[in-house]
């Protein structure tokens, strides 16, 4: 593997070039930050409306109301949209200037 700032060779395993000083970070694009930050809000939107879900039946209320198509659509958006940010993860080199 060559490093890709000065084309100097390196291990498979190394993070930081001894000639140039690049270092291999890993980050996230900014399309997967984004998604990641509305995935968390609206797991915690949907976690509001699971908790209920515990208690509800205990205290005699009838659940056929609930909007349980409702929980379960965005239950399955908040997790495909969290597994979509966590796949927009990649590895690139900075020079050591940067």
């Amino acid at each position: 593997m060559q490093c890709p700032v000065c084309a100097t060779e390196l291990n498979a395993n190394d993070v930081v070039c001894n000639k140039c000083g690049a270092t291999k970070v890993i980050r996230r694009t900014t399309a997967g930050v984004f998604v990641g930050w509305v995935s968390m809000v609206i797991g915690l939107i949907w976690i509001m409306l699971w908790v209920p879900v515990l208690f509800l039946p205990f205290l005699g209320f009838d659940m056929s109301g609930y909007p349980w198509t409702t929980l379960v659509i965005g239950t399955i958006v908040a997790v495909v949209l969290y597994w979509y940010s966590k796949s927009t993860i990649h590895t690139k080199w900075i020079r050591g200037e940067d």
